[in-house]
């Protein structure tokens, strides 16, 4: 009697996407449900981000709220998990394609890593951007211990996973054709330009706060 596969909690961490999460949604919507499970964690929208996902009933939605931030949406969704692994995907991807999907997941299900990064199809985020990238797989029980520590991290999040999960072995995957916005391209004129800094500035004060 062959075992059924092990299933994998798909996070999706999402703050104001109404207008981009849909195209992700239409990928992840062709998963096999019986070993995927996704799950949209609603960081205290104000768009019409829950319409789009009602759109989507196989999927799960959870809202905050309020707005915490990404890395307690993050924490949220591995809560709710059930799954043996969690893949976190960012919800303003453009051009992501079901088979990426598995390119992220097998590493861990073949047990040839402990975690998997997946960056973009883009020569600058793809040499900076790797630590910082928000799509990303691991076993759920390396994500427990850290849930309480990653609720206050914001955007800082992934840093924080980079530290406190260092000894793991790691598959580091090119999402070929994958591009994402900046923050900058997101909000109009000057806050668009705020916003991204602010992001910068946390990301930096995370990474100095280590040895």
């Amino acid at each position: 009697m062959s075992m059924a596969p092990p299933l994998i909690n798909i996070i999706v961490p999402a703050y104001n996407e109404g207008s981009r999460i849909g195209k992700l949604l239409d990928v992840l919507n062709n998963l096999d449900k019986s070993q995927f499970l996704i799950t949209v964690v609603d960081d205290g929208s104000t768009d019409d981000t829950n319409k789009v996902v009602s759109q989507y009933p196989d999927i799960d939605y959870i809202r905050h709220p309020v707005n915490q931030g990404k890395g307690a949406a993050m924490a949220t969704g591995i809560i709710h998990a059930s799954g043996d692994i969690i893949l976190f995907i960012d919800a303003d991807l453009i051009g992501f394609m079901v088979d990426q999907v598995n390119l992220l997941v097998n590493p861990l299900l073949s047990r040839v890593t402990q975690a998997s990064m997946g960056y973009l199809d883009n020569i600058i985020d793809g040499f900076f951007g790797r630590p910082l990238c928000g799509n990303r797989a691991y076993f759920r029980s390396d994500l427990i211990p850290l849930i309480n520590e990653m609720k206050g991290k914001r955007y800082r999040v992934e840093i924080f996973l980079n530290y406190h999960l260092h000894d793991r072995t790691y598959s580091m995957n090119r999402l070929n054709g994958v591009t994402q916005p900046l923050q900058t391209s997101k909000y109009k004129g000057i806050q668009g330009y705020k916003k991204y800094f602010h992001i910068v500035w946390q990301v930096l004060q995370e990474m100095m706060s280590y040895p």
